[in-house]
């Protein structure tokens, strides 16, 4: 049983950009280039196919830039978009306070300790 490997191309992982990018709102910063440029070694060219082929398949935010950091020619980078962005920065600010939340309420406990129960007695 022979296994077929399927060749992609750059411009299949341009269409699924483009699909995931307007789906999730992911800003494309930089240029697409063209093609991928020249490649000093065979093994580069090899990673830069692998990575394409991930690319292609998974269509993730990690994969694409992966892709474009493999190609000695693209400076290019997919960022989050601005409504994630603010989510996340929103969820940081507010795990911060639900920290400093926590601590007072061990601090408060620790003061107050059995107090109103010996209080009572």
């Amino acid at each position: 049983m022979e296994t077929v490997n399927k060749e992609y191309t750059l411009t299949e992982a341009y269409t699924v950009l483009k699909q995931k990018a307007e789906k999730f709102d992911w800003e494309i910063v930089g240029e697409l280039p063209e093609g991928p440029g020249t490649f000093p070694s065979r093994n580069q060219e090899k990673k830069y196919l692998n990575a394409l082929k991930h690319a292609c398949k998974k269509g993730t935010r990690r994969a694409f830039n992966n892709l474009f950091y493999k190609m000695p020619s693209a400076n290019v980078k997919i960022n989050l978009g601005v409504k994630e962005r603010s989510i996340q920065t929103k969820r940081k600010a507010w795990l911060k306070l639900h920290d400093e939340a926590d601590k007072a309420l061990a601090e408060y406990k620790e003061e107050k300790g059995d107090f109103y129960k010996n209080k009572l007695k």
